[in-house]
């Protein structure tokens, strides 16, 4: 998903939920290939996430560009 997308999905309270909805199966939640402003938004989503029970995160980085996500 496109970090455009990931912000529309995360703005737009129907895409969220169905989002949410959709990670809530999910053990865990795998992110590459991403910038790390997209990684800090699903992190935030995750976190602050009304649906999903505001469940603790963490967020591993390899490197200072990912001290956005963490």
């Amino acid at each position: 998903m496109s970090g455009t997308l990931m912000q529309t999905v995360v703005d737009t309270p129907e895409l969220a939920a169905q989002f949410a909805q959709v990670i809530s199966k999910a053990t865990y939640i795998c992110q590459y290939r991403s910038s790390p402003n997209h990684k800090a938004v699903i992190v935030e989503f995750v976190k602050k996430s009304k649906y999903l029970g505001y469940p603790i995160t963490c967020a591993v980085g390899d490197g200072a560009n990912d001290v956005t996500m963490i």
